[in-house]
């Protein structure tokens, strides 16, 4: 027996905790994995390398992610907002065509039929009840407005907070 038996099913991040700040994104897809955590929850995260922002904190072309787990209460939420603008590239979709079967098939090879695909979005700090922060995440198709660079709109970046995410 080898202290390194299970290795092959380790799963290995390139950029854990490298977070979106405040600010607006353009984004282009670069993974995305579905697992299951060491304490049993479902979890989703997407890696995607900055392409522009506003917020002069980050640098484009570095890679950040996005994380949610099932710990949260609109996990699926958040997993479809983005799943939903991701795939609205051709025009909006309607959400409830988002189902797992589709879902399977983005995180299936690490996202490979989505790599390299835009996305935008919109990142702010919210206030929780307790005196902490979140970052909500707001998710546009790439050719959709809203999301800009840094000449398109002015720095609002912030300290970065608890980085939870939570879709509008």
């Amino acid at each position: 027996m080898s202290v390194f038996d299970g290795i092959e099913n380790a799963q290995v991040w390139e950029n854990k905790g490298s977070y979106l700040l405040p600010g607006s994104y353009d984004l282009e897809i670069v993974s995305i994995k579905s697992f299951e955590t060491r304490k049993k929850e479902r979890a989703f995260v997407a890696e995607f390398k900055v392409l522009g922002t506003s917020n002069k904190e980050i640098n484009i072309g570095a890679v950040h992610s996005w994380f949610t787990s099932s710990r949260h209460e609109n996990f699926l939420s958040n997993v479809k907002a983005m799943a939903t603008a991701l795939l609205s590239t051709d025009g909006p979709i309607d959400p409830s065509q988002i189902t797992a079967e589709i879902m399977d098939s983005l995180v299936d090879k690490d996202g490979a039929t989505v790599r390299g695909s835009r996305i935008r979005c919109d990142v702010r700090l919210v206030d929780t009840k307790s005196g902490g922060k979140f970052s909500a995440h707001t998710w546009r198709a790439a050719g959709a407005m809203g999301a800009g660079t840094k000449d398109e709109q002015a720095d609002n970046s912030a300290p970065a907070g608890e980085q939870q995410a939570a879709a509008n």
